[in-house]
């Protein structure tokens, strides 16, 4: 804990929203704006702290290959953590909400570190047939998910499919495709956060009507 006090210095204002009410209320409460600034607040104070914990508990992994799949990780995990808020809200226990998202990014790491071992077995197959399941879905399931997926693309700006090309099939990091797009890393994690979570919505949409 002294060492992400050293490193990160959380404002004042994300330490008031980073608590396990206010990240309900933010997301129970479909409050764009505020849960901007939650999703910010998580980047701002919580992305270097995440970053330790992963290469300590991957060691034996390279420091890119472990830093790459963090990044993956701490992304899916946020959009997971706040999905959750939105859905049935976190329990508050006698965990901080910190201790509760690290769970979630711990969780997507480990799935990032399985579905990149799977992809190379499997001849480097797209992203979005390589979901953490122990069994293949079924063939029509994974033809409609994969229509559906299309049909959001062709909806997409060329920019925001780029994006998604570069985050999940190219595999850049957050800080590479910031760079890209000259914004902030910061910013680009809201941004994603935004797009793959409206297209999740997308899809489903889409899948419902078949």
């Amino acid at each position: 804990m002294a060492l992400d006090k050293k490193k990160v210095d959380c404002p004042d204002e994300c330490m008031t929203l980073l608590t396990i009410e206010n990240i309900n209320l933010a997301f129970s409460n479909q409050n764009p704006r505020t849960q901007d600034a939650v999703a910010s607040c998580f980047y701002t104070c919580w992305y270097h702290s995440f970053l330790l914990s992963a290469r300590a508990i991957y060691s034996s992994y390279s420091y890119n290959y472990i830093n790459e799949m963090a990044d993956i990780a701490f992304t899916d995990g946020i959009i997971s953590f706040t999905q959750k808020a939105a859905k049935d809200g976190i329990y508050e226990r006698t965990a901080s909400a910190k201790s509760i998202a690290f769970t979630f990014f711990k969780n997507k790491l480990h799935e990032c570190i399985r579905n990149d071992k799977l992809k190379t077995v499997s001849d480097d197959k797209e992203i979005y047939e390589s979901d953490v399941k122990d069994e293949v879905p079924e063939e029509d399931k994974k033809s409609k998910m994969l229509d559906c997926l299309e049909k959001v693309k062709s909806h997409l700006k060329e920019e925001e499919n780029k994006i998604i090309r570069w985050k999940y099939n190219e595999k850049f990091s957050n800080s590479e495709i910031a760079g890209r797009l000259n914004i902030t890393t910061e910013s680009f994690t809201n941004r994603l956060y935004r797009l793959t979570g409206r297209m999740e919505k997308l899809i489903k949409e889409c899948l419902n009507t078949l």
